[in-house]
């Protein structure tokens, strides 16, 4: 269980840095008032635990507008969170009960999402059912990026995200 951070150090640190996160770190504990040694120090801390990440965010235009909330129920839900939370194409992926996870899908179309749906249920059999919900991104949309893979081509290149885990077992 990761510890929660919530020191007035630490969020002063983070504070500043969601101000601006390419500030150097020189820059950043000269504008607060903390040790440059102790900020460096900090901040790997955090990233290292994961408590914080630096990425690369991308216009929703690259990946297209349509924005699909997707509920599955599957007896193999830590699966399944484990490999949507790879894809650039889901923003936001989190666990509601037991045996459901939900998601945000973004696509060019309602058939991409079709698709890579149909890819995961072939995949997982121990998905009992999904619901979809088709929205539309408004244009200042952001979505963070996770990985390189920017254009990929559902289903084809879903093996390099979603069942990593599984091509690496094969190679």
């Amino acid at each position: 269980m990761i510890r929660r951070e919530c020191d007035v150090k630490t969020m002063t640190i983070i504070e500043a840095l969601a101000e601006n996160p390419r500030c150097s770190i020189r820059e950043l504990s000269t504008k607060i008032g903390l040790n440059y040694l102790y900020v460096n120090r900090k901040i790997k801390s955090l990233i290292s635990r994961k408590l914080i990440s630096f990425s690369l965010n991308i216009s929703s235009y690259v990946f297209g507008r349509e924005a699909s909330f997707v509920k599955i129920k599957s007896s193999n839900i830590d699966k399944l969170l484990s490999a949507m939370s790879r894809c650039n194409r889901v923003p936001v992926v989190f666990r509601i009960n037991s045996g459901e996870v939900a998601l945000i899908f973004i696509s060019r179309s309602k058939e991409e999402v079709a698709s890579f749906l149909e890819l995961v249920k072939s995949t997982d059999k121990t998905i009992k059912s999904i619901s979809i919900e088709h929205g539309v991104l408004p244009n200042e949309a952001t979505i963070p990026l996770k990985h390189g893979h920017l254009n990929c081509s559902i289903p084809e290149d879903c093996r390099k995200c979603l069942f990593y885990d599984e091509v690496v077992k094969q190679s």
